[in-house]
């Protein structure tokens, strides 16, 4: 082991080797040194702290650094969000801190509902309510699909899957190969009212009402699409002649 005494490292010098550290999972011992600083303080460092240059000063140096970055700054007042709106909530007084130091507030959202939020929450828009906001849109979202778990929902669902998604298992035959479902089908309302009314039928039976495109190498679309059973539809393969 190298002797550290006499050198210099940033504003320590080691002046003699310090008690070892003894760590108490597997009883290793870690040589430290005895340091006098610049400032006149002293410090007990670890070999590697040292000699990596974790380690300059008694901690002055620091204190020093972060005085410089806050000299001149105007200080910070706290905002007062009592009275303000964010999303359907409104904010009724601030609470006191939690253990991690942040401040929260007590909001009462428009449902009637009350519900305690932190700043940064409210600030960014990441809360907007006591929760109703995001059942509600989810209901809308039933609403309008109005079958979002019915056969033809599923079709459509999967049919934007296969076309969209690279991380799909069938994306290579579709999606990666340019197959692209048209724009008018984005919406499942329209998808749904097409295939309504050329064939698709509600009570068909498994593999006797199947989404097939005319064209194999075009889009889905509604003058590419018909329906069919499954053996129709598996004679229409791009190696079919």
């Amino acid at each position: 082991m190298n002797d550290l005494t006499g050198e210099r490292f940033g504003r320590l010098v080691v002046v003699g080797r310090g008690p070892d550290y003894i760590n108490p999972n597997n009883g290793r011992h870690i040589v430290r040194w005895n340091c006098k600083c610049d400032c006149g303080g002293e410090a007990l460092c670890q070999t590697p702290t040292l000699i990596h240059g974790k380690a300059k000063s008694c901690g002055c140096l620091a204190r020093e650094l972060s005085s410089k970055r806050l000299k001149g700054k105007p200080s910070i007042k706290r905002a007062d969000l009592v009275g303000q709106r964010f999303g359907r909530l409104t904010v009724m007084y601030r609470n006191n801190e939690n253990k991690r130091g942040h401040s929260s507030w007590h909001c009462k959202c428009d449902c009637g509902n009350e519900t305690n939020v932190i700043t940064s929450h409210l600030t960014s828009g990441v809360i907007q309510s006591c929760g109703c906001l995001g059942r509600d849109h989810r209901a809308e979202s039933r609403t309008k699909h109005h079958k979002s778990y019915t056969r033809l929902y599923n079709v459509w669902n999967g049919m934007r899957q296969r076309c969209n998604d690279p991380n799909h298992k069938s994306y290579s035959n579709y999606g990666g190969r340019g197959i692209k479902v048209c724009d008018e089908w984005s919406e499942y309302s329209v998808f749904e009212k097409w295939a309504l009314d050329n064939g698709y039928d509600v009570n068909a039976e498994y593999g006797i009402c199947t989404l097939d495109r005319i064209d194999v190498n075009g889009n889905y679309s509604p003058d590419n699409c018909r329906w069919v059973d499954i053996p129709t539809q598996a004679k229409n393969k791009r190696n079919s002649k």
